[in-house]
Formats: C-alpha cells, sequence, structure tokens
C-alpha cells in the first residue's frame, strides 16, 4: 500500500500503535541520542503522542515537513479554529459569503448561500478569499470581478493580455498580479473609489504581487492577515 503523511498520522491516533512504533523505533535506534522523523506523528493530539513517543524510546525525537497534505499546517488550522472557537468565534463550515449589505461605505451585514435569510452582523470585516481558483475573484469573457463586496479591481480589460502564450513562461502570466486595489491599511475601494471603512483584504485576493514569480504568496498570506487583524484590534481598543 502507498500511504501518505496524513494516511500515517491517523495511525498514530490509536495509543496502542504509538506504542508498537515507539517500541520498535527503541530497537532500531539503539545507542542514538535523537531520531528524525517524517513530520506525521498525529493530527489532533501530538504533543500527548510526541511525549509518549519519546518517555518510551528514552530519545530525542523531532519531526521534519512532508510534502502536501502538511500535517504541521493542519495541526496550525486545528488550533487556529480551536481558539477561535474558545474565544466566541462561530467557524460555518460548507457555506460561503455571497453578498452585503452597505450604508454609505459601511458594511453593515453579509449573507450566506445556505443562510441568504439571515444576516451575519459585525462591526468588522477581514476578506481572504483568495484568488480566482478558490472563488476569491470570477472571471468572465472580457470581464473580472469581486462577487461578495463588489470592490474594485486591478486588472487589464483585454482579455489576450491576462495571460502569456507560453504556460511556463519565465515572468509568469499577468493575472496572477490582479486583484482587488486597498489603500496602505488594506482597506478596499468600491468600484466608485470609496473606501470601505470596516473591511480589511488579505492575502491572495490582493492585486499588485505576483506570489509565483516573487515567491511570496504565503509571506504575503501571513504578513497581510496579521496587519489587517491588528488595524481591527487597535480600532476596537479606540472604541471602548
Amino acid at each position: 500500500h502507498e500511504f501518505r503523511s496524513i494516511d500515517i498520522a491517523r495511525i498514530f491516533e490509536d495509543k496502542e500503535n504509538v506504542y508498537t512504533i515507539a517500541d520498535a523505533i527503541r530497537l532500531a535506534a539503539e545507542g542514538a541520542d535523537f531520531v528524525v522523523i517524517p513530520a506525521f506523528m498525529g493530527i489532533h493530539n501530538f504533543n500527548e503522542i510526541h511525549n509518549v513517543m519519546q518517555s518510551r524510546t528514552r530519545l530525542l525525537i523531532y519531526e521534519v515537513p512532508t510534502l502536501p497534505p502538511s500535517i504541521l499546517g493542519l495541526r496550525i488550522d486545528n488550533a487556529l479554529k480551536s481558539r477561535f472557537a474558545q474565544l466566541g468565534g462561530v467557524y460555518i463550515a460548507g457555506d460561503k459569503v455571497v453578498r452585503a449589505d452597505y450604508t454609505n461605505d459601511v458594511v453593515q451585514a453579509v449573507y450566506t448561500a445556505n443562510h441568504p435569510e439571515n444576516p451575519l452582523e459585525a462591526k468588522f470585516y477581514i476578506l481572504s478569499t483568495g484568488s480566482f481558483f478558490s472563488g476569491g475573484m470570477v472571471s468572465e469573457f472580457n470581464n473580472m470581478y469581486e462577487p461578495v463586496f463588489k470592490l474594485k479591481l486591478h486588472y487589464e480589460p483585454e482579455r489576450s493580455k491576462w495571460y502569456s502564450p507560453q504556460f511556463f513562461y519565465s515572468n509568469s502570466h499577468p493575472f496572477l498580479e490582479y486583484g482587488v486595489v486597498t489603500d496602505e491599511n488594506l482597506r478596499p475601494y468600491d468600484s466608485k473609489d470609496n473606501i470601505i471603512q470596516n473591511v480589511y483584504c488579505s492575502g491572495a485576493i490582493l492585486a499588485h504581487y505576483n506570489p509565483i514569480r516573487e515567491g511570496c504568496g504565503s509571506g504575503v498570506a501571513i504578513s497581510t492577515a496579521y496587519k489587517a487583524a491588528n488595524q481591527i484590534v487597535s480600532l476596537y481598543k479606540l472604541m471602548r
């Protein structure tokens, strides 16, 4: 059988399997000071599994990242969702936001596909819906648009300029630099060039950078999300 990291990680969720694997490692690594293994020691209970493995083998055990899907990424995802819920956040799986209500340049509520009659209200919103591949932006034959807030986009109107004729073009494709236009605080502009006061954008939805050519996709996602969150925290403090 061919096992991916995620398949092996699920094996570690059973304590008996952890004991068996730890005993095998202790025998195979006799005389060693530490062991380095791929990152697959469980998804949900890593700390507990790691402690059992080290105490049973009497070795220091380190993990190194594997090819996607990343177990380290899944652990971080689970940890962030758990912390979000602990702080009172609501995570709605299997749904998506499809439209918003405005009063002047302030968003009052958003609506989802599965609950179109129930407004979700907040003082601030972060748009992190990604680029074309995740539905954050939509392209038609000669048009592009952002589907939720109908924000201003940076893109070339002429379709032939969206891409290079060569798929593996060294400078990448122009459409990868298209996205939402924002101010220096990551607040987006609407179609009439008004700044939306309580919406912030982060990640691949943003214009004016090329994640492929510059190799900065993850860095931009993390740094802009951090900046957007800090903007909101600062404003909340002023509102108290």
